[in-house]
């Protein structure tokens, strides 16, 4: 295996943006429970056979015009996982 530094290989001096990645954050829906998201699995599950559960993600949230903040949020509720519904192949979530 060969590894190349593309910086001095392709000499940009300012690289292009290959990839871009973007966000949006909801508001919990404090009514979703996990035996919900089971009987949306059998409506596309048809489409979609195979099921992934993933951690919850941590929010992320970032303010330009104030100092940066802290909050941690204690609720009773656990938090919902993140539930891919996956094509057989592989190819579509």
């Amino acid at each position: 295996m060969t590894i190349v530094n593309t910086q001095s290989f392709l000499g940009y001096e300012n690289p292009p943006v290959v990839e871009v990645v973007c966000g949006i954050l909801f508001q919990d829906l404090q009514l979703l429970l996990t035996p919900h998201i089971g009987l949306l699995w059998q409506k596309f599950k048809h489409e979609y056979p195979e099921c992934e559960e993933l951690p919850p993600l941590a929010p992320a949230i970032e303010f330009f015009d104030e100092s940066p903040d802290i909050n941690v949020v204690f609720s009773e509720i656990p938090p919902t996982p993140r539930i891919w519904f996956i094509e057989t192949n592989g190819n579509k979530v």
